[in-house]
């Protein structure tokens, strides 16, 4: 094989800039990339693990999935079930209210779509001490609910805005929204026999619909864009919860808007595999492999998620771009 005729130094800063323009850019709905030898595309470069794993020195882009079928590839398997899910997810988007409606909750909507439902009382017990049929007393920050008999609750599996945050204030309105007035079943799911039990703070963690056939509240919050899937412990109901938040973060609602002005333009740290961001002068920037700077709108992009300490500040709502 002919040898490069380049210096070993512009031969290292060209890989490096296109590395670098690799992650910092976006990838588009057509683009696709495979490796140098292989004879599969990938059309899914953010969310399938093959495609993640693709160095850059040994990537090779095309403009769309002709191009690389026309280069003798085929597509993966992986990305075409992504493919198929999500023109499934576009195809229902405008028909499913984002939060309430009223209507039972089925299995299936009309277009046979899976909806999250609750299991009947008797199924789960949350804790011998705990009610299985609650009214919400008052909605507290970070998703925090006190129920009427004092006891504190949040949802399992999603983390929801902190005291002034963005749209902390419309995830308040929501929940308000669906359980204002109503009785309100309660469970809490278990794996391999353990309980979800309490998170740090000592709440218990808990799923919630309205007993009059509503959603599962958490999931609602998800879809709307009100809620983050929590990264950081795996539920049963992962799966679910992270299709709806694949769902909103297409569509570009609630926490994935992307922001106006010098909102949207504030620095962030990232870094090789990571599902979060963090201010500059966060204590975890100094843990991650080869971190990187983005604008704040690109890691939404990204479907990046603020570190927990970057949550725990309290920052002003932004005014979201139209």
């Amino acid at each position: 094989m002919k040898q490069s005729t380049l210096p070993i130094w512009q031969r290292v800063a060209l890989v490096f800039l296109i590395e670098t323009a690799l992650f910092a850019s976006s990838a588009t709905a057509q683009e696709c990339i495979g490796t140098q030898k292989s004879k599969i595309y990938h059309t899914q470069p953010l969310e399938c693990g093959s495609a993640k794993r693709i160095q850059g020195d040994n990537r090779v882009v095309f403009k769309d999935a002709k191009e690389a079928e026309r280069a003798g590839r085929r597509k993966c398997k992986r990305c075409a079930q992504l493919d198929a899910m999500e023109d499934k997810d576009d195809a229902n988007q405008e028909q499913r209210p984002l939060m309430g409606g009223g209507r039972p909750a089925t299995g299936r909507n009309t277009n046979g779509r899976h909806e999250e439902v609750l299991p009947p009382p008797t199924d789960v017990s949350p804790d011998r001490g705990l009610p299985r049929l609650v009214r919400i007393k008052k909605i507290m920050p970070a998703g925090t609910l006190e129920l009427e008999s004092g006891t504190r609750v949040c949802f399992d599996g999603v983390i929801v805005p902190n005291e002034n945050q963005p749209h902390a204030l419309d995830a308040r309105d929501a929940i308000q929204q669906e359980s204002q007035g109503r009785l309100m079943r309660m469970v809490q799911d278990s794996h391999r026999g353990v309980p979800a039990g309490r998170d740090s703070l000592g709440r218990w963690r808990v799923r919630l619909a309205a007993d009059d056939g509503g959603r599962d509240l958490a999931g609602e919050l998800v879809y709307a864009g009100y809620a983050w899937l929590d990264r950081s412990r795996w539920t049963t109901r992962w799966d679910e919860l992270s299709r709806l938040e694949e769902n909103a973060w297409r569509a570009g609602r609630g926490i994935w808007q992307q922001l106006d002005g010098p909102a949207g333009q504030m620095k962030v740290v990232t870094g090789r595999g990571a599902h979060a961001y963090h201010e500059a002068r966060c204590d975890h920037v100094k843990l991650l492999t080869e971190p990187r700077e983005m604008e704040l709108n690109e890691a939404r992009a990204r479907r990046l998620v603020p570190c927990e300490h970057f949550r725990a500040k309290a920052i002003k709502r932004q005014q979201v771009k139209k």
